[in-house]
């Protein structure tokens, strides 16, 4: 959901407010619906959730929402014409869809924020924490079904079992 520059701009950032706004972006989004990042740039759609450019200038996230037209997936610059990256996010909306959007926000957002914040550090890989291999597994998933000749990205994005010695599990199943 967070890559390192964001789980670090924001979600680190309590000098400058980030944080706060992180979670006042978090909670409105959740409790309205449809509220999108101040700053935001409209780039386009997929699968009729809004794509927007990040106005925090780099990383990419997601903020799904009651409806997939009140949803949005935020990219960095770099990643605006980056299908896989938009196919990752994706994954994240569907968790909001699947697991309910009480799990995302309470769960799958702060925990993949922490650990975007350790991506990088002593090897430490934040594509294969459990709440960004199933994110992937959910798209993957999704994209077979609607796409079958549809090739997904496991070097980039993978799934659970192409990350040894990291815990796979499914969010909010305790």
């Amino acid at each position: 959901m967070f890559n390192d520059y964001v789980g670090r701009s924001i979600g680190q950032n309590t000098q400058n407010n980030g944080f706060y706004l992180f979670l006042d972006v978090v909670v409105s989004s959740w409790i309205y619906g449809n509220r999108a990042v101040p700053g935001v740039t409209r780039i386009g759609t997929l699968n009729g959730v809004p794509l927007y450019e990040n106005p925090f200038a780099s990383g990419s996230f997601t903020l799904p929402a009651s409806t997939r037209d009140a949803c949005g997936i935020y990219l960095q610059s770099a990643s605006i014409n980056d299908g896989d990256e938009m196919k990752h996010e994706f994954g994240h909306i569907l968790q909001g869809e699947d697991l309910g959007l009480w799990c995302f926000y309470t769960e799958i957002a702060i925990n993949s924020t922490k650990s975007a914040r350790k991506s990088g550090q002593n090897g430490y890989r934040h594509q294969c924490y459990y709440t960004e291999t199933d994110a992937n597994s959910r798209s993957k998933t999704y994209y077979l079904f609607t796409y079958p000749d549809f090739l997904w990205n496991d070097d980039r994005f993978p799934i659970a079992p192409l990350c040894p010695g990291y815990e796979p599990r499914t969010p909010c199943s305790n």
